[in-house]
């Protein structure tokens, strides 16, 4: 039996400090180091900047399936699947983005974006002004016309 299937199916295999490498998830189990997972999110990045949304979505996945715990691949498996108007799984992936870097506004801009989508404003309303509150009055351009667009959508302007 591996290493890796002692530490699921046998407690006494479990590593002492488990509780330090607990944030590591399968990373940690199968000793991927940083910069690997890094490398994983460049070229997952890469496929995504070549338009083939759907690997990018894939590798992004693979990644947030290694380590759940890793804000960027959560955010671009949430864009990718808001923009192919799966607004279900965009708020899922949006709000595993959300628990790994909660004070980030762009997860919380997706899920107003897909309560807006599934007409259920008030839900959107709340998480466009957390997004507002987050940027802190310094919202990027790429954001702006998305946001006039919502707030005139939700009746806020």
């Amino acid at each position: 039996m591996s290493k890796f299937q002692n530490a699921i199916f046998n407690e006494e295999a479990v590593d002492e400090n488990a509780e330090e490498k607990a944030y590591d998830h399968y990373q940690g189990y199968l000793e991927i180091s940083n910069e690997t997972m890094s490398e994983f999110y460049d070229f997952g990045k890469y496929v995504y900047d070549d338009l083939n949304y759907e690997d990018a979505e894939a590798i992004m996945s693979f990644i947030s399936f290694l380590n759940p715990f890793l804000f960027e691949p959560w955010l671009l498996i949430a864009i990718i699947k808001e923009w192919r108007g799966d607004y279900p799984g965009a708020l899922y992936a949006a709000t595993m983005a959300s628990m790994s870097t909660f004070e980030q506004p762009e997860p919380h801009l997706i899920v107003a974006s897909c309560h807006l989508a599934m007409k259920s404003e008030d839900c959107a309303k709340e998480a466009l002004e957390m997004a507002l509150d987050y940027f802190g009055g310094n919202i990027p351009d790429c954001y702006q016309e998305k946001i006039e667009t919502m707030k005139k959508a939700l009746g806020i302007i």
